[in-house]
């Protein structure tokens, strides 16, 4: 998992390789955990799709 602090914004930009994939979600008003907390619930829901 990567996380980028998006400038000049302030958003964090998270991404990852899922499925042979790369994924990319932004957030905007969250902190690095919560982003990141968020992300990974993202994931593990459209897996189990």
């Amino acid at each position: 998992m990567t996380i980028e602090k998006h400038f000049p914004s302030g958003a964090l930009v998270i991404s990852e390789v899922v499925g042979g994939q790369r994924v990319t979600r932004i957030y905007q008003g969250y902190s690095r955990r919560e982003a990141a907390a968020r992300f990974r619930q993202e994931i593990k829901s459209n897996k189990a799709r």
